[in-house]
């Protein structure tokens, strides 16, 4: 009988217990949690497609890559450019030079729009091997996240190619 008088005084007026209603609530931070979460996964999908052409005159190399952004912005600062088979001494216009291989965009991209990584025959890439045939690569990415690669097959000295 005391048990009884114990759970009816812990209820209110409307004859809900403070267990019930404890429990009712630790179900319901869950839910927001999950709420709150997908919308965040969402969000952090970002896409790109690359395309450009390089040309090479010996051991250097000049021209543009553009990598066209998809549906989600790019942060400033966010997109980088790797150079593989090559290293440039000057960032282009709109990059930050990290190091002779990594460049930082300084603007942001908007969804769709696009960001240019052009290289001068001023300031070219210093290609990393002088043979006849020389692959070079350009990869943009977003922290880890790679968005797109062009790679450069260049069959002589002296020749225009397209990333591929």
């Amino acid at each position: 009988m005391s048990d009884q008088l114990t759970d009816q005084s812990r209820s209110n007026e409307s004859g809900i217990t403070r267990r019930t209603a404890l429990r009712g609530a630790a179900w319901s931070a869950s839910a927001v949690t999950v709420v709150v979460a997908t919308p965040n996964i969402a969000a952090a999908t970002v896409t790109g497609t690359a395309n450009g052409s390089m040309a090479r005159v010996e051991k250097t190399a000049s021209g543009t890559a553009t990598l066209t952004n998809g549906s989600a912005a790019i942060a400033a600062g966010a997109l980088e450019v790797i150079i593989v088979g090559g290293s440039l001494a000057t960032a282009p216009v709109g990059w930050q030079r990290v190091n002779g291989t990594v460049f930082r965009y300084t603007g942001g991209v908007a969804a769709g729009g696009s960001a240019v990584f052009q290289v001068t025959t001023a300031s070219p890439i210093s290609l990393s091997d002088n043979g006849q045939s020389h692959t070079m690569s350009l990869t943009f990415r977003v922290g880890s996240l790679t968005l797109d690669s062009l790679t450069y097959y260049f069959t002589s000295k002296n020749q225009t190619v397209a990333g591929v």
